[in-house]
């Protein structure tokens, strides 16, 4: 028995080892990962991918929850960061997801050389290539948009459609407008079956894109 019950400690020290180890790092929602060219463990890619990771979230977090980092210089191993939170997350729950996300990305996508990953309250990225702003990336890219159901029916969905229409194609124009990339707002709509409401929208791009760029997004 005594040989059994060591064994079963040992297991469960294991598990509860384990379940610390993964609540000190941030669950990706979606997260894209790059399966070929693969680094290798050890080599000098990832000696700069873990660079950056360990810097990306002070250096958000000094930066109004926004950051672009590199390391390594025009060679194979440069690796280029984002990160950066939602607009809609209160302080603590950023922090959180700025420490958190950098410390596991290397457990969900591992030797991925590019890496995108959507979080509830922030988002990462890097690669082996640079994608900072439009100029260098070529193309502006939609990474995560949310919808929030209230279990309400509306009688005319045309009508309410064209109101979030309207209200989306407004963000999207005013959030390349200030430094932040970022624009919220709102809409009345009135439904003969709900009566007069709103409808609320919010518009965040990452802050390297230019202002034209934000808004083509």
């Amino acid at each position: 028995m005594a040989p059994r019950l060591v064994i079963i400690l040992f297991l469960l020290a294991v598990v509860a080892s384990a379940a610390v180890a993964r609540s000190n790092y941030e669950e990706p929602l979606w997260p894209d990962c790059s399966t070929t060219g693969n680094y290798t463990v050890g080599n000098q890619f990832e000696k700069n991918l873990d660079q950056l990771l360990s810097t990306l979230a002070t250096a958000a977090t000094d930066d109004g929850w926004f950051n672009t980092s590199s390391v390594g210089t025009g060679t194979a191993y440069q690796v280029f960061g984002l990160i950066m939170c939602h607009a809609d997350y209160n302080a603590t729950e950023c922090k959180k997801c700025l420490a958190g996300a950098p410390a596991g990305i290397k457990q969900v996508c591992p030797g991925s050389r590019t890496v995108k990953a959507n979080y509830d309250a922030c988002l990462l990225r890097y690669s082996d290539a640079s994608f900072f702003s439009e100029l260098t990336y070529g193309k502006v890219e939609v990474n995560r948009s949310t919808y929030t159901f209230n279990g309400l029916y509306v009688e005319n969905m045309t009508a309410m459609n064209d109101t979030r229409r309207e209200l989306m194609n407004k963000l999207a124009d005013r959030a390349g407008d200030n430094k932040l990339r970022l624009f919220n707002d709102s809409m009345p709509y009135v439904d003969s079956k709900l009566g007069t409401s709103r409808l609320y929208g919010l518009a965040q791009c990452t802050r390297d894109l230019a202002g034209a760029s934000a808004r083509s997004a």
